[in-house]
């Protein structure tokens, strides 16, 4: 009796931190996948085909209008804040325009500090202003 008890009690204790710690990846999930970036700095950019792609709990990836890039981001729901680790990305040559999105682009993301997540997509944001919009893929 003592045994089913004891065994009981740690099966319990087990489900509770397997619950609370999916709740938590849960939640992330709604940041997978991939973005279409519409503006940055207050430019349009639809047409130059930028886009990030949240995956697992610290991968991203994606294409900035002109080269594939990938790194590491962190990410905290609960004070909204977002910040990219170092990226790695190809080095084709483009033309001048996508050369100009890419390096709005990659400014954009190093300067990232939070999140605002809206209806119609997750603006990345700097201490003073709204950086960048993505609206997710359809």
């Amino acid at each position: 009796m003592r045994v089913k008890i004891k065994n009981s009690l740690i099966l319990l204790c087990a489900s509770v931190v397997l619950i609370s710690c999916g709740g938590r990846k849960k939640a992330m999930v709604n940041y997978f996948g991939i973005w279409d970036l519409v503006s940055a700095y207050e430019t349009s950019v639809i047409g130059f085909n930028a886009t990030i792609e949240f995956r697992g709990e610290d991968r991203v990836f994606g294409n900035s209008g002109c080269n594939n890039y990938s790194g590491t981001y962190s990410l905290n729901e609960e004070n909204r804040t977002l910040s990219f680790g170092p990226l790695m990305s190809t080095k084709m040559g483009c033309e001048e325009a996508k050369s100009n999105c890419q390096r709005l682009f990659f400014r954009a993301l190093k300067n990232t500090a939070n999140y605002l997540p809206k209806k119609e997509g997750i603006y990345l944001l700097d201490s003073d202003r709204k950086i960048l919009a993505f609206i997710k893929k359809r």
